[in-house]
């Protein structure tokens, strides 16, 4: 165990030095034409993080990439001070304490239970299938997908049993990395956090196109509903398991215990989540001129956000606060993920600036590449890619580059609504399923080895992400440019 553990802290410091080394001694190198010397201390810092992002953490990296930008000819510290309190960074710090409270009060149970009350679901084991996914699928996206995992998971075990199945059956094999599936389409849903915000906040600053946050969420919700639907079926007819002992399932066998009225801190936190998707959402939908919309501007979601924290923390229930802030910040705040959203804002706004001579020199680079292609050539490779490259590395990370690429190439290769593709390939780096690698989730994921080997999660992984795909190609693609 202690030999174990010096081997791991040893490559740890072997990848920190070699991220640092990039860091720092690729701004020392001559630039050659286009690059600028600006553009190589900013590349230069840059690419190491990427190392150090990909082989040690997310905190210190980050931490350290802010005072290296600091040191450039681009920036200094106070204009990195500044980027703490821009729109995108504050947005995902204040809705991480709020959706983390949402989470805490045990909302989860009840939104899963509505999913499997449905009476549609006697007697029909791949109408279960479907809507134990869209369950899944709606506490991933509301919740938390870790919450989805551990409250859902036993749950869907406790039915196999009753019915005679045992957790070595293939059928349960496939429903667990099918759930899978459901959990990280529901994680990208909501664009206010998250690795969603990470790319979605790359391509605002490098493109200058803001997000339609209602025509996201829609989006998202009716491309991961087809999907799941597919995954259904090709569970059905393609990969074929034994569903005969699901034929006698019935909504009684499921939700054999009535759950309780919602307690008053749950019907609060409904009440103020409905009045925070009327604040997110509005603006996207209302008269621009509207009295009301004008008001939800000059709050705009962050300001919201931020009055309903205040708010849930002073009222008290039963002698204590429907938020404990103290606790919440300490439980389900993120930092590396915010100091992440904090660098990565810098990032898309100095990476492809005049100043760098960045962008010619990509485009240059892979204009031979895509020219040959097309538009759709050049959108379903960067499509794949981000689906295949978020198996081995972190997705957001993975998202922010390839939004990069989608700037700077777009208009070389003939793409008419960046947005678009810029939508359907932020989903696709959240297909985050073959590897532990992959993401927080998918280690967890990967764990249950009592349950299920990787060699099988690979080869039904595979066979459903490639679904998935199809899907987006096929489904996402013309839907985006209708709605973008």
């Amino acid at each position: 165990m202690e030999k174990t553990a010096k081997k791991s802290d040893a490559k740890y410091y072997v990848h920190s030095v070699i991220g640092l080394i990039l860091m720092f001694g690729i701004p020392l190198i001559p630039p050659v034409e286009p690059i600028t010397h600006i553009g190589m201390q900013i590349g230069g810092i840059f690419i190491g993080l990427v190392y150090l992002w990909s082989t040690v953490g997310l905190f210190w990296p980050s931490l350290l990439g802010i005072v290296a930008f600091a040191f450039t000819d681009y920036i200094d510290m106070n204009g990195m001070f500044a980027c703490f309190s821009a729109y995108l960074p504050m947005l995902m710090l204040f809705c991480m304490i709020f959706f983390g409270a949402i989470g805490d009060c045990g909302l989860t149970r009840y939104i899963a239970h509505w999913f499997l009350k449905r009476k549609i679901i006697n007697g029909r084991p791949s109408v279960f299938n479907f809507l134990f996914f869209m369950a899944v699928f709606a506490v991933s996206a509301i919740v938390d997908p870790l919450m989805a995992m551990l409250v859902l998971w036993p749950t869907m075990y406790i039915i196999f049993e009753e019915v005679g199945y045992q957790k070595a059956d293939t059928y349960c094999k496939i429903m667990l990395v099918a759930s899978f599936v459901a959990v990280t389409l529901g994680q990208s849903t909501l664009p206010f956090f998250g690795g969603q915000l990470v790319i979605l906040g790359a391509f605002e600053v490098a493109s200058g196109i803001p997000t339609n946050y209602m025509a996201y969420i829609v989006f998202n919700v009716v491309t991961s509903i087809a999907i799941l639907a597919v995954v259904t079926l090709v569970i059905k007819f393609v990969l074929r398991p034994d569903m005969s002992k699901m034929a006698a399932i019935s909504v009684e066998q499921i939700n054999k215990e009535e759950l309780p009225p919602m307690n008053v801190q749950q019907k609060a936190y409904v009440f103020v989540t409905v009045l925070f998707f009327i604040f997110a959402l509005g603006p996207s939908v209302l008269p621009a001129d509207w009295a009301i919309t004008q008001f939800m501007n000059d709050i705009n979601l962050v300001g919201f956000t931020i009055l309903a924290l205040g708010v849930l923390a002073l009222i008290k229930v039963d002698g204590k606060p429907i938020l404990e802030p103290v606790r919440i910040c300490k439980e389900y705040v993120m930092w590396d993920l915010y100091l992440l959203v904090v660098v990565c804002v810098f990032l898309a706004g100095s990476l492809m600036a005049p100043e760098t001579g960045l962008r010619e020199w990509l485009v240059g680079m892979l204009t031979p590449i895509f020219s040959v292609g097309g538009p759709l050539f050049f959108g379903v490779v960067l499509i794949v890619i981000g689906a295949l490259v978020t198996n081995v590395a972190n997705n957001a990370i993975t998202g922010a580059i390839l939004m990069q690429i989608i700037v700077a190439m777009g208009p070389v290769v003939g793409v008419q609504n960046q947005a678009a593709l810029a939508m359907t390939v932020c989903l696709a780096t959240f297909m985050a399923i073959l590897t532990p690698a992959g993401s927080p989730y998918a280690a967890v994921f990967h764990s249950n080895k009592d349950k299920i080997s990787s060699g099988e999660i690979l080869k039904y992984g595979s066979i459903m992400m490639v679904a998935g795909l199809l899907v987006y190609i096929v489904i996402g693609v013309p839907l985006a440019n209708l709605m973008f």
